[in-house]
């Protein structure tokens, strides 16, 4: 359930005044509308990649400038793309790699914990791992994380690029050592607070299922 299904449930029960609701109302447009926008500025950024492949130099990256009114899956690349890739179009076929957009204009992510905000936060979010279902929980024994969770702090007050970059070693490390679900963990007294809260969005994300 998101955030605006969340506000109508509690308009409707009286919970919230007619004020609060169409806050919560322009907040999700106001936020829907953005992550469309940051969206469509990455999916602008595609790879050219020539068949069939020589070297490295087949494999390009672009940007998109323009759109035609076409209705054929075509495009029109630049003539530098051509002179250093060694195109000449007689075999050989240029194609356009990008990233998946879905029907509501977003794109299409692997965990809950994306980031929309700008193209920065969105390309920071791009480097967390597929989730695993490997979780942990926090016990009195077992592996000893204080140290991730100090480097989480630090970086979820730093901002969201540097929390998504620290968040993602994190992750690749639970996955290369957890072999299952509620892998036993431990944390200093003083981070226990901490600890919580970054160990549920590690679960949140693991648990998500791909559609």
């Amino acid at each position: 359930m998101n955030t605006l299904q969340k506000s109508i449930i509690a308009y409707l029960n009286g919970v919230i005044d007619a004020k609060q609701y169409n806050a919560a109302i322009s907040s999700f447009y106001e936020n829907l509308s953005n992550a469309a926008y940051t969206s469509f500025l990455r999916q602008r950024e595609v790879t050219a990649s020539r068949i069939p492949a020589q070297t490295l130099q087949s494999f390009m990256q672009m940007n998109t400038v323009g759109y035609t009114r076409s209705r054929k899956n075509v495009c029109y690349v630049t003539p530098w793309q051509t002179f250093l890739q060694g195109s000449d179009y007689d075999i050989d076929k240029a194609y356009i790699i990008g990233c998946e957009i879905d029907k509501n204009g977003l794109y299409v992510a692997w965990s809950p914990l994306f980031d929309y905000s700008t193209l920065e936060t969105l390309k920071a979010s791009e480097k967390l791992p597929f989730p695993s279902g490997k979780t942990i929980m926090i016990t009195n024994e077992g592996w000893d994380i204080s140290d991730h969770i100090d480097r989480l702090k630090a970086a979820s007050a730093a901002g969201s690029v540097q929390y998504l970059t620290e968040l993602s070693k994190f992750l690749y490390e639970i996955n290369s050592r957890v072999s299952g679900e509620d892998y036993k963990v431990q944390v200093r007294a003083d981070l226990e607070e901490d600890a919580k809260k970054f160990v549920g969005q590690v679960n949140q994300h693991q648990r998500h299922k791909l559609s």
